[in-house]
């Protein structure tokens, strides 16, 4: 549980976007929507490097739907981002955010 926000966030296992998204909607929710810097630093820090393991996220931001149009699989609205120099680069046809 992030103290700051109040959201409940889980690690699940290594799997595909839309695995760990039917995951999530298993378990009463999406995967997470990042709202701001400190909930993307808070979910980093805790799960980044768990176990020891570098881990790279499954966020609920994709554009499966629509190329180019980014939503949360939860449908908040989409008003933080904190993409990688030269993304989204659609490099492999990719549609989710890790």
């Amino acid at each position: 549980t992030n103290n700051a926000n109040g959201s409940v966030y889980f690690l699940l296992s290594g799997s595909t976007w839309p695995e760990a998204e039917a995951k999530a909607v298993e378990l009463g929710g999406h995967l997470a929507t990042i709202n701001d810097a400190a909930e993307n630093d808070w979910v980093f820090n805790t799960f980044g490097l768990f176990g020891g393991t570098n881990r790279e996220l499954w966020i609920g931001l994709n554009d499966a739907a629509l190329e180019g149009t980014f939503v949360w699989s939860g449908g908040e609205p989409v008003t933080f981002t904190r993409w990688y120099p030269g993304e989204p680069n659609n490099y492999d046809n990719d549609d989710y955010a890790a």
